[in-house]
C-alpha cells in the first residue's frame, strides 16, 4: 500500500534528524495514537508542511534534506503553530530514537 501524503511528509520531516525507521515508525504510530479532536487540527498543519515545499517547486517529501531542513528552520523561526509542530515531532524523533 502506498503511503498517503501526511505519511510521506512525516516521513521526511523525521528523516532530517533521524533516519532509523524504527523512530520514523514511532512518529506514525504516536500520530495514529492522537485523540480524535486533534487529528484535522495536526492534519492540517502537516498538509500546510506538505504544500510549502511547493516554496522550492516540489511537495516537501520529495524535496533535499537540505531543503527540508531550511523549510524546517523558516517554520520553527515565522510561525508559532508551525513551530510547535516541527518541535513535536522533532521530541517525538528523538524520543522514537532512544534504546
Amino acid at each position: 500500500m502506498r503511503p498517503n501524503l501526511q505519511d510521506q511528509t512525516l516521513r521526511a520531516a523525521c528523516e532530517v534528524w533521524e533516519t532509523n525507521p524504527e523512530a520514523i515508525a514511532f512518529v506514525l504510530r504516536q500520530r495514529d495514537r492522537l485523540p480524535d479532536w486533534l487529528h484535522l487540527p495536526f492534519g492540517v498543519l502537516v498538509a500546510g508542511l506538505a504544500l510549502s515545499g511547493w516554496r522550492k517547486g516540489h511537495w516537501f517529501h520529495e524535496l533535499a534534506i537540505g531543503d527540508r531542513r531550511e523549510i524546517l528552520g523558516w517554520w520553527q523561526r515565522s510561525w508559532g503553530p508551525g513551530q510547535d509542530l516541527v518541535r513535536l515531532v522533532q521530541s517525538l524523533v528523538v524520543f522514537g530514537g532512544e534504546p
